[in-house]
């Protein structure tokens, strides 16, 4: 669809099983969370919802601010996680664990 392709690396925390991430200024372009469980298994079903940051980089060029989302799939194991966006245009995503300060 002409969209440039992007990446994101930003912080996210796991806590009794549910994980959540956000990246920039909630209500403000460019904004991203992430949403999820992730179960015993390891086996997750994420959701992510963001604001669009850059026309260019958005599926039609939508502009700034508009709103959209999708869902991931992910698989978690040991210190680090994959998953695929399962709608829309194609992604993947990876996760690493990053020991907390004592």
């Amino acid at each position: 669809s002409g969209a440039l392709g992007y990446s994101f690396r930003f912080p996210s925390t796991v806590k009794e099983g549910e994980l959540h991430g956000e990246k920039g200024t909630k209500g403000k372009p460019g904004w991203l969370q992430l949403d999820g469980r992730i179960e015993t298994d390891g086996s997750a079903k994420i959701y992510a919802d963001g604001l669009v940051g850059a026309a260019d980089a958005a599926v039609g060029h939508r502009p700034a601010g508009t709103e959209y989302g999708y869902h991931i799939e992910a698989k978690f194991s040991g210190d680090s996680g994959t998953g695929k966006r399962v709608e829309g245009r194609p992604c993947s995503v990876t996760f690493s664990r990053k020991q907390p300060h004592s």
